[in-house]
């Protein structure tokens, strides 16, 4: 029997929240919510470089983000691109995930609930995606990644991926911009969709 879909339409205006049942009637995550001003809390990480422009857009859309990146510069900057008057909804973690010990305190140390993880993390340190996936297992988790790496397993993982490819432009093939990237991976996010791609991959 096929997993099922749980929505719920709030009173007054809030929006429409969906969680994805399996055929025991077991919570399998949030998927997230459609068309809502509802905040939710979001856990970005390493989404403060080609992906600040979707950090400071889910921060100035009133929900509250926690964002980790390996260094407080990058946090820094990316906190220049928020509006001022949604900078309290912006928390910044520093934390290099390469080291197992120090990744999975600072995992533990994010409060519930969790509505969703937007994730890119680099291949270096496979270990570090496994621990966010044991740590936020009740949430509606995106890994973000190229085409390169992503692609082939990506409809059978229990979390949904956005695989980052290239666009053509004329006769040539350029990678995305930054903010094509961040555009699309905040589709991505309200889309509910298993896999998204931005740009095009393959010949």
């Amino acid at each position: 029997m096929p997993n099922l879909v749980l929505a719920v339409r709030l009173a007054d205006g809030g929006g429409l929240w969906v969680w994805s049942i399996d055929s025991g009637g077991s919570l399998i995550h949030f998927l997230g919510m459609d068309g809502s001003d509802t905040p939710i809390n979001v856990l970005c990480i390493g989404t403060t470089g080609m992906l600040a422009g979707m950090t400071s857009e889910l921060v100035s859309s009133g929900h509250r983000v926690y964002a980790i990146a390996r260094t407080a510069q990058s946090l820094e900057r990316c906190a220049l691109g928020i509006p001022e008057e949604h900078r309290d909804g912006y928390v910044g973690c520093r934390c290099d995930y390469s080291d197992p010990e120090s990744w999975a305190r600072e995992l533990d140390e994010i409060p519930d609930p969790i509505d969703q993880v937007v994730c890119w993390i680099h291949g270096s340190a496979p270990h570090a995606f496994d621990q966010v996936l044991e740590r936020f297992s009740g949430s509606d988790i995106l890994r973000v990644g190229p085409s390169s790496t992503c692609v082939a397993d990506a409809a059978s993982q229990n979390y949904r991926t956005v695989i980052l490819g290239a666009l053509r432009d004329g006769t040539s093939i350029r990678w995305l911009t930054h903010e094509e990237i961040s555009a699309g991976v905040m589709d991505a996010i309200w889309s509910r969709e298993r896999v998204s791609v931005v740009g095009l991959i393959g010949d």
